[in-house]
C-alpha cells in the first residue's frame, strides 16, 4: 500500500471514529486538535493548487459557520462556555477541509473507497469483540471519564463492553452486545449499516461480506439497527426479486428471522425489559422539543452542559427516566433547542443536498435522517461533513463543486 493511501486511510479511520469512538470520548479536545492537524497535513502534502470555487465555498462555508456560533453566543442566557463554540468551530472546520481535501487532491470516488475500506475494518473488529467476550470476560478492566461520568469495561483498550447494560443470554451462553470502538452499541450499529449499505448498492464485492456485515448488525441487539436493517435487506431483495422472480423464496427464508428478531427487539424496548431505552428516547423527543419551543428562534445555545442545567431544572417526572442530567439522544431535536428551529430547518434542507452518497439516495436519506434521530452525533466530525456537502450546493448554486461517487 502507498504511503498516500496509508495517510487517507488513517485519516478516514480517525473521521469514522470522530462521530462516536472511544478516543473522542475519553480525550474529545485532543483528538479533535490531532484531526484538525492531519487533514491540514494532508492538503498541504499534496501541495494541489485550490481551484478559485472550491476556495469560495469554503471561505462561505467558513464564514457561514462562524456567524452561526456568534448568533447563538450572542443570543443565548448568557451562561455558556466560549470555548465549546471554539470546538465547535473546529469540527465545522475539520468537514470543511476534509471536502477540499478530497475536491482538490483525489478522484471523485476516493472518499467513499477510503470510507468502504475503514468501515469494513470496523466490521471485522466488532465481530471479533463479540467473540473474544467468551473468552475475557472475566479479565476486563473498568475505565472511567470522569466528564461525562462515563463507565466501561475493557481488556488491553481494544475490545470494550458494558456487561451492566448489555449483557445478555442466547441458548444458554451469557454475551455482552457489541459496540465496537464505539460508546454505546446504537452508535456501532450506524456504522455497520452504512457499511452494509455501500456492500449492498454500491461496491457489490462479495455475498460473504454482506453475510458478515449482517452478523455484525445482529450482535449490537439494537433496535434502530435491525429495523434499519430489514429497510436495508427489503430494498436489496426488491430490487433483485424485480430482475428474477425465483429469489422469493431465498428472500422469505433469509428475511424472516431478521424480521422476527427485529419484532421481538422492538417489542421488548417498548413495553418489556428494556422499556427504559424507549422511555429515554421518548423523553428526549417530548421534553427536548417543549424546550425548542422555549426557544423557537434563537435556541438555548450550544453548550451541551448549559443544556443539561436547563433541562434539569425544567425537568417534569416521567416514568421511566430516572436522571435528566445528560444531553439529548436526539440529535435534531437537541439541534433546535440549541440553534432554533429556522436555523435546524436550514442544516436539514443542506444535509438533503448532500452530494457524498447519490447513489439510492432516498434510502440513504432515510437511513442518515433515522440514524440522527436516534443518536447524539449529527454536530461530529464525519456527520457535519455531509452537511457541509449540502450546504457548498446551496451556496454556490452548482453541481461542479461536490464531492459524489456517481
Amino acid at each position: 500500500m502507498k504511503f498516500k493511501e496509508v495517510l487517507n486511510k488513517g485519516f478516514m479511520l480517525l473521521l469514522v471514529l470522530s462521530g462516536g469512538g472511544m478516543p473522542f470520548l475519553f480525550e474529545r479536545n485532543m483528538m479533535s486538535i490531532a484531526l484538525f492537524l492531519f487533514i491540514v497535513f494532508l492538503i498541504l502534502f499534496y501541495k494541489s493548487k485550490i481551484a478559485k470555487p472550491v476556495f469560495q465555498g469554503a471561505v462561505g462555508l467558513t464564514i457561514f459557520s462562524i456567524l452561526l456560533l456568534v448568533f447563538s453566543y450572542a443570543f443565548s442566557d448568557g451562561k455558556q462556555v466560549l470555548l465549546k463554540y471554539g470546538f465547535h468551530l473546529l469540527t465545522f472546520v475539520i468537514s470543511i477541509l476534509t471536502l477540499v481535501h478530497f475536491l482538490i487532491n483525489r478522484k471523485k470516488e476516493a472518499f467513499i473507497e477510503d470510507l468502504y475500506s475503514v468501515l469494513k475494518l470496523i466490521m471485522f473488529h466488532a465481530i471479533l469483540s463479540f467473540f473474544a467476550y467468551f473468552f475475557i470476560s472475566s479479565s476486563l478492566e473498568v475505565i472511567t471519564n470522569p466528564l461525562t461520568n462515563y463507565e466501561c469495561l475493557t481488556f488491553k483498550n481494544l475490545f470494550f463492553y458494558m456487561p451492566e447494560r448489555n449483557e445478555y443470554s442466547f441458548f444458554g451462553l451469557t454475551n455482552c452486545r457489541s459496540q465496537g470502538l464505539f460508546w454505546e452499541p446504537g452508535v456501532l450499529q450506524i456504522f455497520l449499516n452504512f457499511f452494509l449499505f455501500l456492500e449492498l448498492f454500491i461496491f457489490k464485492k462479495s455475498k460473504w461480506v454482506t453475510a458478515l456485515a449482517v452478523f455484525a448488525v445482529l450482535t449490537t441487539q439494537s433496535t434502530t439497527g435491525l429495523v434499519l436493517l430489514c429497510v436495508l435487506m427489503i430494498a436489496y431483495f426488491w430490487n433483485s426479486i424485480k430482475k428474477n422472480i425465483s429469489l422469493i423464496p431465498i428472500a422469505a427464508l433469509l428475511l424472516t428471522p431478521i424480521y422476527y428478531m427485529s419484532k421481538s427487539n422492538v417489542e421488548e424496548k417498548v413495553v418489556g425489559e428494556r422499556s427504559t431505552s424507549f422511555a429515554i428516547r421518548y423523553f428526549d423527543l417530548t421534553d427536548g422539543f417543549l424546550l425548542a419551543l422555549d426557544y423557537p428562534l434563537t435556541g438555548m445555545g450550544l453548550d451541551d452542559a448549559r443544556y443539561k442545567e436547563i433541562r434539569s431544572e425544567s425537568y417534569s417526572s416521567t416514568e421511566g427516566v430516572e436522571n435528566t442530567e445528560k444531553g439529548n439522544s436526539n440529535s435534531i431535536i437537541y439541534l433546535m433547542a440549541a440553534v432554533g428551529i429556522p436555523f435546524t430547518v436550514f442544516i436539514i434542507y443542506a444535509l438533503f443536498k448532500q452530494t457524498v452518497i447519490r447513489k439510492r439516495r432516498g434510502l440513504f436519506m432515510m437511513f442518515f435522517i433515522v440514524s440522527i434521530l436516534t443518536e447524539p452525533v449529527l454536530l461530529k466530525p464525519f456527520f457535519m461533513l455531509f452537511v457541509m456537502s449540502g450546504m457548498i450546493v446551496i451556496f454556490k448554486n452548482s453541481t461542479q463543486i461536490q464531492l459524489s461517487n456517481s
